[in-house]
């Protein structure tokens, strides 16, 4: 695994990941669309933000994200 920035071809992966209602009772819409996913994508990688988020990719998907606030 890696950690790296979120990249706009991550999108197919996020929406595979992040469409889960698992997922959206802690974090996300549920369903996750493409544009929930680009809207992400472009938070994650506001530098201007309190936050440092990354995703964790394993065999070249973005499988999941981290993320630090302060």
């Amino acid at each position: 695994m890696i950690l790296r920035p979120w990249h706009i071809d991550d999108i197919a992966s996020l929406v595979k990941y992040a469409n889960n209602i698992n997922i959206a009772s802690w974090t996300f819409p549920h369903p996750f669309t493409t544009a929930n996913a680009d809207w992400f994508i472009g938070f994650a990688n506001d530098e201007n933000a309190n936050h440092y988020i990354r995703a964790i990719e394993l065999n070249v998907e973005a499988i999941g994200s981290i993320g630090v606030y302060f």
